[in-house]
């Protein structure tokens, strides 16, 4: 073995025995970057000197490495990961078995079918509608930003980063935070996912190519954060956050991704994703639920 290939790989099991019960995620992250920059000093070598790696000292060094991951006792991360599958199953079963969530569910399933005879006329009526006053403006400029406050990117990224950063500062409250924003988003999405492939609803306009209309997935998704927040932090943090989710299920129905049935039910999920996850946290908290009313569907909201 090289001089720079057995310092390098040296370093490596040096790092895996002293990090490998305290940082498992690190060690996952930086192991494969070791590996690779290893490999590359290795193959410059060979390049200039024209000498044949040594693979029993490779074999020697993994077989090292592994008994070192195999002797090691779980860690905290390990424990915590284990926690957390645990409780991604448990906000499942909450889901679909709560009272709470089987109350809301009917809600939400009565307001889309309420809604539903109302689909094509809202669908036509409100796409290039204009604004009051203004010449060129219509609503899709005002709700185009909807399409991306409600994307995987930002809701399922930004639990993600929130996460990151908490570890990464040492937060344990912010990385608690990500923790759950990832739960729910995890249950509003799978649910969501599993209507889409089951219903297999034509998009609005006749789309054959993507039968993934029913529910909004963007809707879900950020009436599950808002949701979730307003458990955690209250009401100050509730309506904005519900005001921003709802801006988000208009523009769906204003870019004609949704039709009004896909929009209710979407928060319905989310809602119910929402309480799943965070059932029973905070003093005051914001709960929003849909409601049907006599020829429509209404938005119950209520401080506790």
């Amino acid at each position: 073995m090289s001089g720079v290939e057995g310092r390098l790989s040296l370093m490596f099991c040096r790092f895996v025995s002293s990090n490998m019960r305290s940082n498992v995620w690190l060690t996952a992250i930086l192991a494969p970057s070791i590996v690779v920059l290893t490999a590359s000093f290795a193959g410059a070598q060979t390049e200039l000197i024209q000498t044949p790696p040594d693979w029993g000292s490779l074999s020697e060094v993994l077989d090292r490495t592994r008994n070192v991951a195999h002797n090691g006792q779980p860690s905290e991360d390990q424990e915590a990961s284990r926690s957390f599958l645990r409780d991604v199953a448990g906000d499942f079963v909450q889901f679909f078995t709560a009272r709470q969530s089987l109350v809301i569910l009917g809600l939400g399933v009565a307001g889309s079918l309420s809604v539903l005879p109302l689909d094509d006329d809202i669908q036509q009526s409100r796409l290039g509608a204009r604004l009051p006053g203004q010449e060129g403006d219509t609503l899709s400029n005002v709700f185009m930003a909807g399409s991306h406050v409600g994307s995987t990117l930002v809701q399922v990224g930004g639990s993600f980063a929130t996460y990151t950063i908490g570890r990464l500062a040492g937060k344990p409250n912010v990385t608690d935070l990500g923790r759950d924003l990832i739960r729910v988003q995890l249950l509003a999405g799978g649910v969501t996912r599993l209507l889409k492939h089951t219903v297999r609803r034509e998009r609005p306009g006749g789309s054959r190519s993507s039968r993934t209309s029913f529910p909004s997935g963007h809707t879900s998704s950020t009436f599950a954060s808002a949701t979730m927040l307003s458990r955690r932090f209250g009401w100050k943090v509730g309506v904005p956050m519900f005001g921003l989710a709802s801006y988000v299920a208009a523009s769906r129905i204003v870019d004609n991704s949704h039709f009004l049935s896909d929009v209710v039910f979407g928060a319905t999920i989310g809602v119910t994703a929402g309480q799943a996850v965070t059932f029973g946290w905070g003093a005051t908290t914001v709960q929003v639920s849909p409601m049907a009313v006599p020829r429509g569907i209404g938005v119950l909201v209520s401080l506790n």
